[in-house]
């Protein structure tokens, strides 16, 4: 056991070294002091700072009275500590420490406690002596305990009831010469205290050499508490399971409740109350169906349960009827679109007819210029059949009622033309040069617009080719749109 001793005595040196002694000077307290009233003897000697004279009488012990069965000494660092190790010095007389040293006998068997109050009971208890002997103990104890607290307690006992091994002094006793407690402020951890510990750390503790936590917040976990729990937990160290939250949704992290409510058959903020038998559905929003045995129905589907239950359940009723009126509705407007589409079919075929009638005679213009009339004797047979067919259309026009008859803004246009129906035997080009465009724009648009006006009475517009044999009487009813007689007549 020697050996471990000397381990641990390195260790604590080794990594003690940048950590304060945040125990020099602190409040201090022990039970029977001896000679109560000398300072020499005072329970504050064990934070002073001195350790050169290790007797009871060079005024740097603690010393307790003879004749007890337990000793205890503490000491308050007045705060929370993040403790990395705790140092002892036992009274040595100033003599050589060995078996031969009586006080080595008083030594053995002693507890080292942390605490947030005196009593060491409710603490952590940070070493227990059981192994060492006169020969093997240290008269320098470096115990390394990585917990958090604000009470350092020394304890020994020699109970009358209980055998203790061989080398035990009869009595117990305080000789405690100078402690140690290396460590930083709660919340602090690496060289020279310098770095904060992460801030899901529980009470915002961590190691105090490494940084790892302790233990994580609620909904943390991690060596420093940076990952969040997995999407089925919540709650302190993650080990709490979720409900069954809407969608199979993660639930929140820390306390599990469900943001955005439960899938069927369950209710609650955690989603894990089962409805009562007389719902359904997402979060137990539904009523079973009065015709349902009992109203009690499947909690998921909304099912009558037990012998005996109806299959036309209100609720399906109630579907169905949703299904029927919207059905109704669609045919309902397919139906009235159809009429639409039909009335406009008449409509326009009505107003096709007008414009038939209202076409009189045609005035043609030359690649020159010089209007001709449609006279017989200077127009070619093909221009005679013409003018015939105006004619006849003429005299149709005398018989029907001009003012019932619809025209569209394009008969309108020509109608009004101011150039009358011209035909141009030659082609024109509509390239036109960019850099000729703004001069050519400028040009038709002087007078009105009255070059685009021109132009325009030139788009070819009437019936291009003979369609008599359509416009039978018999043959009109066997098309669904009669010809389109509004393009240009070609010779």
């Amino acid at each position: 056991m020697f050996s471990v001793e000397i381990y641990y005595f390195v260790f604590a040196i080794g990594c003690s070294q940048g950590y304060e002694n945040v125990a020099l000077n602190k409040q201090t307290w022990q039970t029977n002091q001896y000679n109560q009233g000398d300072n020499r003897f005072h329970s504050s000697n064990g934070v002073d700072g001195l350790k050169t004279n290790l007797t009871a009488w060079g005024g740097q012990c603690v010393i307790s009275a003879d004749g007890h069965s337990t000793a205890t000494w503490w000491v308050n660092l007045t705060s929370v500590y993040s403790i990395h190790d705790i140092k002892i010095y036992y009274r040595t007389g100033n003599k050589t420490w060995d078996s031969s040293n009586g006080f080595t006998a008083r030594f053995l068997g002693f507890y080292v406690y942390v605490s947030n109050t005196t009593d060491r009971l409710k603490g952590h208890l940070c070493f227990h002596d059981t192994d060492y002997d006169n020969s093997t103990i240290s008269a320098v104890a470096n115990i390394p305990c990585p917990v958090h607290g604000q009470y350092v307690i020394y304890y020994n006992e020699r109970l009358s009831n209980v055998t203790y091994p061989a080398g035990y002094s009869e009595m117990a006793h305080n000789e405690l010469c100078e402690v140690e407690v290396n460590g930083c402020l709660a919340g602090s951890y690496g060289p020279n205290c310098s770095l904060p510990c992460p801030d899901n750390c529980g009470d915002g503790y961590c190691d105090v050499e490494t940084g790892v936590c302790f233990w994580c917040k609620p909904g943390y976990h991690g060596p420093q508490c940076e990952s969040e729990c997995d999407p089925i937990n919540y709650g302190q160290d993650c080990r709490h399971s979720c409900g069954a939250c809407l969608g199979h949704k993660r639930c929140h992290h820390i306390n599990g409740s469900c943001v955005k409510g439960c899938d069927a058959g369950f209710k609650g903020e955690f989603c894990k109350t089962e409805c009562d038998p007389y719902t359904y559905g997402f979060d137990c929003m539904q009523n079973c169906s009065d015709s349902c045995e009992n109203n009690t129905c499947n909690s998921f589907t909304g099912q009558c349960l037990g012998h005996g239950y109806f299959n036309d359940s209100s609720d399906v009723n109630s579907q169905v009827a949703v299904i029927g009126v919207i059905v109704a509705v669609l045919i309902a407007l397919l139906v009235t679109l159809i009429v639409l589409l039909v009335l406009r079919r008449r409509h326009v075929l009505k107003g096709m007819d007008g414009k038939q009638q209202l076409k009189g005679t045609r005035h043609y213009k030359n690649g020159d210029g010089d209007n001709k009339d449609n006279d017989p004797s200077s127009s070619t047979p093909e221009k005679n059949k013409i003018s015939k067919k105006t004619k006849d259309q003429n005299s149709l026009l005398n018989k029907n009622d001009v003012n019932a008859v619809e025209i569209d803004e394009d008969e309108l246009i020509h109608a009004e033309n101011p150039y009358g129906e011209m035909y141009t035997n030659y082609s024109i080009s509509s390239d036109i040069p960019l850099s000729q465009l703004e001069r050519i724009i400028s040009e038709k648009s002087k007078d009105d617009n009255d070059g685009f006006q021109k132009e325009y009475a030139t788009l070819p517009y009437g019936e291009i080719q003979k369609c008599d044999v359509g416009k039978r009487s018999e043959n009109i009813p066997k098309i669904d749109i009669r010809p389109h007689f509004l393009m240009t007549i070609q010779e």
